[in-house]
């Protein structure tokens, strides 16, 4: 066992690792999803591009982007303006 694994307390008698990579993966994951890091920065930390932490955030049923009601003002005012432009 590499001393780079993490172990999991868990309610079991029995010992359980889980490697550095995944540890840092599920750990960018989910610092992502409470907002405490960027795409970004997730992803630098996870050692993956953009698309490969993209793709880890869907596998675990995570949100990419999460649209805000200040996003749905934004897109009727831009939809607004471009309907007045038409007219």
């Amino acid at each position: 066992m590499s001393a780079a694994a993490f172990r999991l307390l868990e309610n079991s008698s029995e010992d359980h690792f889980l490697p550095e990579d995944d540890a840092r993966l599920e750990l960018a994951c989910r610092f992502f999803d409470a907002n405490r890091l960027t795409l970004h920065q997730a992803a630098n930390w996870a050692g993956l591009d953009r698309l490969g932490m993209e793709a880890a955030l869907v596998q675990r049923g995570l949100p990419i982007y999460r649209y805000t009601e200040e996003d749905l003002q934004g897109d009727l005012e831009t939809i607004k303006h471009f309907g007045e432009a038409l007219t």
